[in-house]
């Protein structure tokens, strides 16, 4: 199906029905057409001003493209878009003139730019833009046979384009391959965005004119639509919206088939396709893949690849960046399209991504990812050794605390004494242990080449020998194998596994548990990936069980105002707000705000303030209260600007969310006032000039 059509329905005859749906009342035109109107138009061969029409490029509902050529003051050819005639009511004119006036906004080497405007003899408004001659990306990259990688980079053109427009005002509302024309210049694919006949200005309007109201009318096309748009509430899209449209673009990019088949989309009328997009989840791009058949040979072969490599390229880091761009809620998103952009580039420069699993193991993964194979041996050395010594280091001050305590008071000098012994032989006998780990891992696993693809293409095969060889292996020595079932549960957490990484993980807590027992600084942070573990599961009350008995703890060892305790009700308080309880998220939350700035203090805790502001804002957000979330995001934009600068990267980050969140409020003033905070070319720095954080 055209991806111009609308409901199976040809554009034309819906803006037919539209118009005369729309048009004012017989009497409000100066004067009625007294002629037909095929003798109005324009025909190839005719001109319009200065002006030779050569040939229709493309005809709409309201309007028609023709390819002309201007001979002067530049000889050139031109794209020339003039309204149909009979089409021209206020409504139509209304929507014309804003397409012109967005285009002529915005200039950038990949958006069509406009030359020139005016009217027809008949009184008909006509604007020249920039001819691009080219075909529809997806069909470029098909033809050409083009990898992922070419693929990916022709995207991020496109994103930093539409990050452009969004930076003037600007919501395409319509990004599909066939608005996205790629064209060859000095051998350089170039992609370039037309088409800004449904755009909506952010906060002003794009014409004087009045603009009929559009919310019986779907703009737009359906399979490239996002959940918000669907709803057809005009007020409620934002540049998320065209960040979903970009995560569909992607997917198309990459697997050669939308998220949602077009027939199946469209066969039930509106309410069927405004269901489907907002209560179905794609299908991830590897398993819409290999769902194609024998036509996912041709797929891959359009990319120059195989099927099972071109699979094995999709699964996971791949894949995570269109599902995210394409979430159903709008703040589970990229906040911008140059975030998706910059995550793009995170993925082929082998960094760790935005839309992937923060988890330690998963960045120090891409780093190694990166090196040759003996690095990620000594790597793995490295970190077993980096443990063992800051727990040797740990408990030699643990010991020396116990020496001063004994020269202080004389009466209890032996005691002092053979607690400080008690603590060096417990250092010795875990240095030994994390020894053994190191062996065991160099020796025992890397030794054998465990690290490869293992039988039927099993990419998790390297774990389960690890489990294998780790069963009875430290009987001696069980901090060792706490370190490494730890490591083992966040490589299961890291491709998404969280029921495989449960078991070790609590095996890791157990053995810390009553080895180092439970006042133990590392027993209590080995709880800490267990309760994300829980969480990532759905399990709420076994994670918020731990995490609380843990805060006792915390709050009984180190007093109040200790940095763990914080960090602790910080993680409490979302899982509370994703549990939905949230006036149990918010007291905890105030409660770890109020300790923070009373015994932490902004000066030495700056970063950990901002997230737990950010987190109590989330909390409200998921509760619709803008109200009491805006003065306290506006708070950490306020900081961040005193501390880090106003160019600062996370400043910028934090003032695109304060925007958010005042368009998601109707405050479109609020809203434009922060926006003229942001960089006009859309970059910022990685530090502040003042201070770094």
């Amino acid at each position: 199906m055209d991806d111009t059509s609308i409901f199976g329905a040809r554009p034309d005859h819906l803006d037919q029905l539209l118009r005369l749906a729309l048009e004012p009342p017989e009497g409000e035109h100066d004067a009625p057409p007294t002629v037909s109107l095929d003798s109005l138009q324009e025909k190839p061969g005719g001109r319009i001003d200065k002006y030779k029409l050569l040939q229709i490029l493309g005809e709409g509902g309201m309007g028609i493209v023709y390819l002309a050529q201007q001979e002067e003051p530049i000889r050139r050819q031109v794209a020339l878009k003039v309204i149909k005639p009979g089409m021209d009511s206020k409504r139509v004119i209304a929507r014309f003139e804003a397409e012109k006036q967005a285009l002529a906004l915005m200039q950038h080497p990949h958006i069509a730019g406009v030359y020139d405007a005016g009217m027809t003899l008949t009184g008909r408004p006509y604007f020249v833009m920039e001819y691009v001659k080219g075909m529809p990306i997806t069909d470029y990259c098909d033809h050409h046979k083009c990898t992922i990688e070419e693929r990916l980079g022709l995207f991020v053109q496109v994103c930093q384009a539409v990050q452009h427009a969004h930076q003037k005002g600007i919501i395409h509302r319509d990004i599909k391959p066939s608005n996205i024309l790629v064209s060859l210049q000095d051998d350089k694919a170039v992609p370039k965005i037309i088409d800004f006949g449904v755009a909506r200005a952010i906060g002003k309007s794009l014409t004087e004119r009045t603009l009929a109201t559009e919310d019986t009318q779907l703009l737009g096309t359906p399979e490239y639509m996002s959940p918000e748009q669907a709803d057809m509430a005009a007020e409620d899209v934002d540049t998320r919206s065209d960040v979903y449209s970009l995560g569909v673009l992607l997917y198309v990019l990459l697997t050669g088939v939308l998220p949602f088949d077009s027939d199946t989309l469209r066969s039930g009328g509106i309410d069927h396709m405004r269901q489907v997009i907002h209560e179905t989840d794609p299908k991830t791009p590897s398993t819409r893949l290999t769902s194609l058949g024998d036509e996912a040979a041709k797929v891959a072969g359009r990319r120059g690849t195989e099927i099972s490599t071109l699979a094995k390229h999709l699964k996971n880091e791949l894949e995570w960046i269109p599902l995210k761009a394409m979430r159903k809620e709008r703040s589970e998103r990229y906040r911008s399209a140059s975030e998706l952009a910059d995550d793009i580039e995170n993925y082929l420069k082998g960094e760790p991504l935005i839309a992937g699993p923060p988890t330690s193991l998963y960045r120090l993964k891409k780093f190694v990812r990166r090196n040759a194979l003996l690095s990620t041996a000594i790597l793995t050395v490295a970190v077993t050794l980096f443990l063992g010594l800051a727990a040797t280091t740990a408990m030699y001050f643990r010991a020396e605390r116990l020496r001063v305590k004994a020269q202080q008071a004389s009466q209890q000098a032996q005691q002092a004494a053979e607690k400080e012994t008690t603590a060096r032989a417990e250092a010795e006998r875990f240095w030994a242990q994390a020894e053994a780990a190191s062996k065991f891992l160099v020796k025992d696993i890397l030794g054998k080449e465990a690290f490869v693809e293992g039988p039927d293409s099993d990419p998790y095969y390297s774990l389960y020998l690890v489990t294998e060889e780790l069963e009875g292996k430290f009987v001696h020595g069980p901090l060792a194998e706490s370190i490494i079932r730890e490591a083992l549960g966040e490589k299961y957490m890291d491709v998404g596994k969280p029921e495989l990484a449960i078991p070790h993980l609590e095996r890791a807590y157990q053995i810390c548990l009553h080895t180092l027992g439970p006042d133990h600084k590392r027993t209590i942070q080995s709880t800490r990936p267990l309760g994300w573990s829980y969480v990532a599961l759905g399990r709420y009350d076994d994670a918020l069980r731990l995490w609380n008995e843990q805060l006792e703890m915390i709050q009984k060892v180190y007093g109040e105002g200790h940095r763990l305790e914080v960090l602790f009700m910080n993680n409490i308080g979302n899982t509370y707000t994703w549990a939905g309880k949230y006036e149990e998220a918010e007291e905890i939350l105030v409660k770890a705000l109020e300790i923070n700035e009373r015994a932490l203090g902004w000066t030495h805790f700056f970063e950990i303030g901002c997230r737990n502001l950010k987190n109590l804002v989330q909390k409200y957000l998921a509760q619709g209260h803008y109200d009491k979330a805006a003065p306290l995001l506006q708070g950490v934009v306020e900081r961040q600007i005193l501390r880090l600068g106003e160019t600062h990267r996370k400043t910028q980050e934090s003032i695109t969310d304060l925007i958010n969140l005042y368009e998601a409020w109707n405050k479109p003033e609020e809203a434009e006032k922060w926006r003229a905070k942001l960089p006009a070319d859309g970059t910022t720095n990685g530090q502040s000039q003042n201070t770094s954080e």
